[in-house]
């Protein structure tokens, strides 16, 4: 018998309240980029963004919720002009003290960071930076245009956490240039990185973006969903066996974003079959620690919804490691349990 637990790290309780600010602080484009597709958010003037989410605060804060964390994201927040990273944050911590914020985070880039200006960031109250690496890997860096390389993205990670910041680190498996080797290789130097989060953002072509060009004219294949699926489970294993909470995979489901994917691998259920996916090679580590096939496997009832996968599609692999329907079993300890 062997008993073992899901290696997830369990999930805070804060809800988030995204705020984005599609392009401001970017000093390009990437050439993948769509971020008012991606958000569903056209571009504003900033002026008018932190009026509306003045407006969004007080009613949260009048309808008396509480625990919610801000996330300032579509930006390069902290290449932002610096007196609206003030007013932006300003704001924040006006709601942070009356109770409905607990939490204040954003997004940027990695060679938009110094020590001088996180060290300002966490004096004005800013809990957490998301570092938007995408890859280590310097070939993809450079194809996908961010002109920064992957020692600049490990340095500007260390300098998030040697500020006392929390930190998130977003990749992005199918760059061009990239390959799935390429990405697995960026979640181990992300596991040294020892971040609190990561988020996982299958690359796509959209239409608007340069790439769409590239895809076009065959100079960019896109990363298939049979590919992309186990690929990400691995890698969530991975982040999970290491302490690091995986808060999303995949783009959101946002309607003028699913009409502009040309290509890639996109899946509105792409986070459970992941997930799933993850589970399964988990327990089939343990089938093969226990040298025998198994008689039975008890399953923690909170696990129930995604153990055989989306559409019941990892049944039959759970049937060649012997454990067909009848054997599963679900109970109420937070252990499985295979005998």
């Amino acid at each position: 018998m062997i008993r073992f637990i899901h290696p997830e790290p369990r999930a805070k309780e804060n809800r988030i309240l995204p705020v984005f600010l599609p392009y401001s602080g970017c000093p390009q484009r990437c050439v993948y980029c769509a971020q008012d597709k991606q958000t569903g958010v056209a571009p504003q003037p900033l002026n008018q963004a932190l009026s509306k989410l003045q407006q969004e605060l007080q009613r949260l804060s009048e309808a008396n919720p509480r625990n919610w964390e801000i996330a300032f994201y579509g930006a390069t927040f902290t290449a932002i002009e610096q007196i609206w990273q003030e007013r932006f944050l300003a704001l924040a911590n006006e709601f942070r003290t009356k109770g409905l914020l607990s939490r204040i985070r954003c997004s940027t880039r990695p060679d938009a960071l110094t020590p001088q200006h996180l060290a300002w960031l966490a004096e004005e109250g800013l809990d957490m930076v998301e570092v938007g690496v995408q890859s280590f890997a310097n070939s993809s860096l450079a194809l996908s245009q961010r002109h920064y390389c992957g020692e600049a993205a490990r340095e500007a990670c260390c300098l998030v956490r040697e500020a006392g910041l929390a930190l998130g680190v977003q990749l992005m498996p199918g760059l061009p240039g990239s390959s799935g080797r390429t990405f697995l290789a960026d979640v181990e130097t992300t596991c040294d990185l020892a971040p609190e989060a990561a988020r996982l953002y299958p690359l796509l072509v959209l239409q608007g973006s340069e790439l769409e060009d590239w895809w076009r004219q065959g100079q960019y294949q896109a990363l298939g969903l049979g590919k992309t699926v186990p690929l990400l489970a691995l890698a969530c294993l991975k982040l999970w066996r290491n302490g690091i909470r995986v808060i999303r995979m995949g783009l959101a489901p946002e309607p003028e974003m699913k009409e502009s994917i040309l290509a890639g691998p996109w899946h509105p259920a792409l986070g459970l079959m992941v997930r799933a996916l993850a589970l399964y090679y988990l327990i089939k580590d343990h089938v093969a620690a226990l040298g025998t096939v198994p008689s039975k496997l008890w399953v923690p009832k909170r696990f129930q919804g995604e153990i055989m996968g989306h559409g019941a599609e990892l049944k039959r692999k759970y049937a060649g490691l012997g454990l067909s329907p009848e054997k599963i079993g679900y109970w109420e300890e937070e252990e499985f349990q295979l005998e």
